[in-house]
């Protein structure tokens, strides 16, 4: 393991001590544990990630139209019917830029909840109808937000920082941070992510979790930073959108979770294995770049066997020079990846269209609440 798991000796967050002192919001609920099962044979699960839904509850207005609550209900209904599966969601679902509408913000908590989610971020635009108001109706709706690094200006913890969940005989632990001040309420204070993140992440290692997932939401120079600073193994980032491939960054893989309510991330997880999680995926474009460059590097060497001197041919040799420093710095990635690890990860973005099917009660919510 990389020398960074001593960070975990950072000191991470503590629970407030004392009464409750009048006025100050109670306390946020305690980290959450599902009950064990009495199996611990583990099976490939599929997670499912949502993140910067934005307070869209139908489809968009493009061509083909995509996205939709109602098809999201039915496309998780369908995964969870084929296997294990954890949902989760990166946060900013319930708004769009700060303006809030209750009635779609409780209509989006009904379709979260239908899916069985079992953690979500607060984003920044999940607050726009107030602390108070998110932490009642996703109780009301059975909604479980997570922020690590939220207090109140008296240091009340707001939400849980962590939740572990069972899933096929698999223990894993999710974290949520928010990594941005921009549209908080004045009643909330802002602690930093990276400290809070240890603190979770610490928690979850020494309960004996398999594996370790952190929803960060913020721009994505803070998700970097995270991952680089803390023992994560899988962070799914909202705030700024993106439908990149999963990609690692320090001893973590990123993977985005869509946006805009019309695509959604799909990993299939087997952790049946040893070694650090891989990400099978970007080994595979690792691969196709290697031989990408081998390519390059015969090509100029044929080149390189008729050329006479000349400016053209130190072009060639500094081409193929630059090939073959290319070539070394892949093939040393893929070998450190694939070292001691069968831990594997899968992922992929699921859009959702028209042949998805619809959820006749989500979509009849919809039409009411459009047709106002």
């Amino acid at each position: 393991m990389p020398c960074r798991w001593a960070a975990w000796c950072v000191l991470g967050l503590f629970l407030l001590a004392g009464c409750q002192r009048a006025g100050e919001p109670e306390a946020a609920p305690t980290p959450e544990v599902e009950a064990r099962t009495e199996t611990r044979e583990r099976q490939p699960f599929t997670l499912l990630a949502t993140g910067d839904n934005r307070g869209q509850i139908a489809p968009c207005g493009c061509e083909p139209p995509v996205g939709g609550l109602s098809r999201r209900v039915v496309y998780v209904r369908k995964r969870r019917e084929e296997g294990p599966l954890l949902v989760v969601d990166a946060g900013d679902a319930l708004a769009e830029d700060g303006r809030a509408d209750p009635e779609r913000a409780r209509l989006i908590l009904r379709a979260m909840a239908a899916t069985g989610i079992k953690a979500a971020a607060v984003g920044e635009l999940d607050l726009a109808l107030g602390v108070a108001w998110l932490r009642e109706e996703a109780a009301k709706a059975g909604v479980p937000y997570l922020a690590a690094n939220l207090r109140s200006r008296e240091g009340a913890s707001l939400f849980p920082g962590r939740r572990i969940v069972e899933v096929g005989g698999n223990r894993v632990g999710v974290f949520a941070v928010l990594a941005t001040d921009r549209r908080l309420p004045d009643e909330i204070v802002l602690g930093d992510p990276v400290e809070a993140a240890r603190g979770e992440v610490r928690a979850l290692r020494s309960e004996g979790v398999d594996l370790v997932v952190g929803l960060v939401h913020g721009p994505m120079r803070e998700v970097h930073r995270l991952a680089r600073e803390v023992e994560v193994d899988l962070v799914v980032p909202a705030h700024q959108g993106g439908n990149t491939d999963v990609y690692p960054s320090g001893g973590a893989w990123i993977a985005y979770a869509g946006s805009i309510g019309r695509s959604m991330l799909e990993a299939k997880i087997d952790l049946r294995g040893e070694g650090r999680l891989v990400a099978t995926g970007f080994l595979e474009r690792l691969r196709a770049r290697e031989e990408e460059l081998e390519r390059t590097i015969e090509q100029g060497n044929a080149r390189l066997a008729s050329a006479p001197p000349s400016s053209a041919r130190r072009e060639i040799e500094e081409r193929v020079a630059g090939a073959q420093r290319q070539i070394e710095r892949v093939r040393t990635q893929r070998e450190e990846l694939r070292a001691g690890s069968s831990r594997t990860l899968e992922s992929r973005f699921v859009h959702l269209v028209e042949k998805v099917g619809e959820d006749p009660e989500i979509l009849e919510a919809i039409q009411r609440l459009e047709a106002r």
